[in-house]
C-alpha cells in the first residue's frame, strides 16, 4: 500500500506542564474546570472550524488528574473523533501511531487557550519542500482580549505557533532534533508562513488591563475588519460573543 505524503498531529498540553506553577494549581480541580471552558470555548471551536479536517489534534493532561478532567468534560458536547483527551502517558505511543502510515509526520504545537486559522491545516497539507525543512514557523498572528473585546496584530521572530515536519521513518527510529524551547525554532531550517495563521487569548483580568498599552501599535479599531478576522478564527459572531459572555462568568 501507498504511504500518504503526511500526517498532522495537532499537540496540546492541558495541565502537564509545570512552567511557574509552583503550587500546582493546575491539578485542582477549579483550575481544570475552568481551563476545560476555556479550551472548549475557544480552542475547541477554532479546530473544528478548520476547513481541511485531516488531522488529529491530542490533548494531554496529567495522568493522576484524569478523573477531574474527565468529570469537567461531562459539562460539554462530545469532541469529534479527531479532537482526543488522553493521558500524557500515552503522547508517544499515540505520536507514533497517527504518523506510522505517511512518509512524513507534521507535529503542530498549540497551547489550550490559543487559536489556529481556519485554513491552517490546509496550508499545511498544500506545503511542498518536506526535504529540506524542519520547522514551520508562523511568525504573524493576533492577540484578542476576550475580557473587552479587543483585537491586535502582532508578529515575533521565533514565537510558540509553530510545527515540526519529520521523516516518520526516522522519528519512529527515535531521531529527534535538538531545541531549546520555541526561541531556537528560528535557528533551525525552517519554512516561514506568510498568512496571520494565530490568534493569542488574553483571558486573564490582570492581564488585560496592559492590552492596551502593549499592543496599542496594532489595534485593529475597524469593526467589520475585527468581526471578519474574529469570524475566521471562531466562527459567527453570535457564537463568539456567547463565548465571551460564559468566559466572563468564569473570570470573575
Amino acid at each position: 500500500m501507498k504511504k500518504k505524503e503526511k500526517n498532522v498531529v495537532i499537540d496540546i498540553a492541558f495541565n502537564n506542564w509545570a512552567l511557574n506553577d509552583t503550587e500546582n494549581q493546575r491539578w485542582t480541580k477549579e483550575w481544570i474546570e475552568r481551563r476545560m471552558e476555556i479550551f472548549m470555548s475557544f480552542t475547541a471551536k477554532s479546530l473544528e472550524k478548520q476547513t481541511n479536517q485531516n488531522f488529529t489534534a491530542l490533548v494531554q493532561y496529567d495522568d493522576h488528574t484524569e478523573n477531574l478532567v474527565k468529570k469537567a468534560m461531562r459539562k460539554y458536547k462530545r469532541l469529534p473523533k479527531n479532537i482526543k483527551m488522553i493521558r500524557h502517558s500515552e503522547l508517544k505511543m499515540q505520536f507514533e501511531d497517527h504518523i506510522r502510515e505517511a512518509k512524513y509526520g507534521y507535529f503542530v504545537r498549540l497551547d489550550s487557550d490559543d487559536l489556529y486559522h481556519e485554513s491552517f491545516i490546509q496550508q499545511l497539507h498544500d506545503f511542498k519542500g518536506n526535504e529540506d525543512i524542519q520547522v514551520l514557523i508562523n511568525q504573524k498572528g493576533y492577540v484578542y482580549d476576550a475580557i473587552q473585546d479587543r483585537l491586535a496584530t502582532v508578529s515575533f521572530k521565533s514565537p510558540p505557533f509553530y510545527t515540526l515536519v519529520y521523516k516518520t521513518e526516522d522519528y519512529l527510529k527515535g531521531y529527534r532534533y535538538e531545541m531549546k524551547g520555541h526561541r531556537s525554532i528560528i535557528e533551525m531550517p525552517h519554512h516561514i508562513l506568510e498568512n496571520r495563521n494565530y490568534t493569542i487569548i488574553v483571558h486573564a483580568q490582570n492581564t488585560s488591563t496592559t492590552f492596551k498599552e502593549k499592543y496599542e501599535s496594532g489595534m485593529i479599531n475597524d469593526p467589520f475588519e475585527k468581526k471578519k478576522v474574529l469570524t475566521e478564527f471562531l466562527g459567527e459572531e453570535k457564537n463568539r460573543l456567547n463565548m465571551m459572555g460564559k468566559l466572563l462568568n468564569i473570570v470573575k
